[in-house]
């Protein structure tokens, strides 16, 4: 009695009693009207596509005729609208191509030139130490002297008054003068003139009297010519003045340090230092071996000052 009911719980628990046939057919009918529906619904379309196919494909030609036509003519209007875009790049091509062929000539002709520039400039240097080279080689016979009073050969010619005052300054013979080619005046008379006399001109054609010329203006230091203080120059062309004057402190510094140079082919300081000549182009160079061989350098300032005060780089 007890498991009977206790299996009938369990039956009614785990399962659900199964649907009647009636539900079951229902079920049934609905699925079939659905699928025929559908059938019905498929064989219509079919129906409307097949009663109208002719006016379809005639929509259908139509519009792809018209989208054909409308498409050739957007692209018509894109082509004609690029077309002189194009051509203007084209030219705007051809324009830089020649603007880039003439700039690589013109820097082809500015390099040709700047290289016959440079040429050109080492010609006209080496030119211009040769002219000056000549022109020291011309005057090497001349000597100027400057302080002889403008007066003083008003009694005389100019040249026999120079040749006797230098006889006396050479401590010749009586009556013995050095042998002057010519002796002149610089430069015209200014009328009114109260400065400085001009400077003489003197030619002496022998190389000894003139180099004992100098000796003695170098030993003696300022000549004297009735109280008159009288200097000796070498006659030089202007560009090797103008190198002489770029030394100016260098030999002023050297002749306060008692320390021999002399003048090399003009325009060259040559030094001598513990027995060693040396042979300097620029004034740097000078400074810098002075610097080598321990000697204070002073300064650009107080250099110019000494150079001003020295009146001896004026001298031969």
């Amino acid at each position: 009695m007890g498991k009977t009911s206790e299996t009938k719980a369990k039956n009614s628990a785990g399962s659900q009693p199964p649907l009647s046939p009636f539900l079951q057919a229902q079920g049934l009918q609905k699925r079939m009207r659905g699928t025929a529906e559908k059938k019905m619904a498929e064989a219509g379309n079919k129906c409307e596509e097949e009663a109208y196919p002719d006016a379809l494909q005639s929509l259908r030609r139509e519009l792809l005729g018209c989208f054909a036509k409308s498409e050739e003519t957007i692209v018509d209007k894109i082509k004609a609208a690029i077309e002189p875009l194009a051509k203007q790049l084209k030219e705007i091509k051809t324009d830089l191509t020649k603007v880039s062929q003439t700039a690589e000539t013109a820097m082809e002709l500015s390099l040709a030139v700047q290289e016959s520039t440079q040429s050109l400039e080492k010609h006209c240097e080496w030119a211009a130490a040769k002219i000056s080279l000549i022109e020291n080689q011309l005057k090497a016979q001349n000597l100027k002297l400057r302080g002889l009073p403008e007066a003083e050969e008003t009694d005389c010619e100019l040249r026999i008054l120079v040749a006797e005052w230098l006889g006396k300054q050479l401590e010749l013979e009586e009556g013995v003068m050095p042998l002057l080619d010519a002796a002149y005046r610089l430069g015209a008379l200014r009328k009114g003139r109260t400065s400085l006399p001009r400077d003489i001109l003197i030619r002496v054609p022998d190389s000894r009297t003139r180099q004992k010329i100098v000796a003695t203006a170098r030993t003696k230091g300022t000549l004297q010519y009735k109280q008159h203080k009288i200097m000796i120059l070498q006659d030089l062309s202007a560009e090797t003045l103008e190198m002489r004057r770029q030394f100016k402190p260098l030999t002023s510094f050297l002749a306060r340090n008692n320390l021999r140079y002399r003048w090399f082919q003009y325009s060259k300081l040559q030094i001598t230092l513990k027995g060693t000549i040396h042979t300097l182009n620029d004034i740097a160079s000078g400074w810098q071996l002075l610097k080598d061989f321990g000697f204070e350098i002073p300064s650009e300032n107080q250099e110019t000052v000494n150079c001003k005060n020295d009146s001896a780089w004026r001298k031969v």
